[in-house]
């Protein structure tokens, strides 16, 4: 029971904006862009559904068609296992590995000074991975399509450790494949290197860094694989402001 409540409320709180965009053209039609962040969890500083700074569930609405799957247990904050917690964690020397593996890298929370954010857990045993990780639920339209712009990415706390206290060797990397699926059917994969030192140069994220997607093809799931050159690396990454297009017809 409280997994779905949370699920309702966040429906309502997680839609930061939306944008005219191209439509079925037809008068029971409507099409929108989505840019979802979670600054409604919080209200005038006060955390209005958070018991600890963090807060994860089996499913968490972005809006009447887009959802977060987490794989974790039917009350929320059990159990988890991979996926999304939202985070409003800003990092703290005491902060243990568990801890700053879903804490933004950099001196911002979320993006632009938000303080809410989403960070990611990819586990390599798929059975401890929802199936998809991005949902889009179009039962009840006759018609339907849906894209991705692109979202905001960042490293988390435990991998920008890793590089300031030179733990990062020449040849190492860290990356996150986005993979596309239509009907069940991948239709397209893109990749964002998190750390890169398969040059001459450390080059990694520890900001809130803009990735756009390029292959903007009709999507109905989306799942994230996180790579790396070594198991010192922390298999996650932290997102905020997900944009995607919509079209729906009744």
């Amino acid at each position: 029971m409280k997994n779905s409540v949370i699920s309702v409320i966040i429906a309502v709180l997680c839609m930061a904006g939306l944008e005219s965009c191209q439509s079925f053209d037809t008068p029971n039609s409507v099409s929108y862009t989505l840019i979802a962040n979670l600054d409604g969890l919080v209200d005038g500083g006060s955390l209005l559904y958070f018991e600890d700074s963090l807060l994860f569930a089996q499913i968490f609405a972005l809006d009447q068609v887009v959802y977060l799957s987490t794989k974790c247990g039917e009350t929320y904050n059990t159990d988890f296992s991979g996926g999304w917690k939202i985070s409003l964690k800003k990092g703290s020397p005491d902060d243990g590995p568990e801890l700053s593996a879903f804490t933004s890298a950099g001196k911002d929370a979320g993006l632009n000074g938000s303080r809410v954010y989403t960070a990611f857990q990819y586990n390599p045993d798929s059975s401890k991975m929802p199936e998809y990780d991005i949902r889009y639920s179009f039962t009840g339209y006759s018609k339907s399509s849906a894209s991705v712009s692109g979202l905001y990415i960042n490293n988390t706390e435990a991998v920008e450790r890793l590089c300031l206290n030179g733990e990062v060797v020449p040849g190492d990397f860290l990356k996150v494949i986005l993979h596309e699926y239509l009907n069940g059917v991948e239709v397209g994969t893109e990749e964002k290197m998190l750390v890169d030192y398969k040059g001459s140069e450390l080059k990694y994220i520890d900001t809130w860094e803009a990735w756009e997607v390029e292959n903007k093809v009709n999507v109905d799931n989306l799942k994230f694989e996180v790579a790396a050159s070594s198991n010192k690396f922390p298999l996650g990454f932290c997102m905020d402001y997900f944009v995607t297009s919509i079209a729906i017809e009744y």
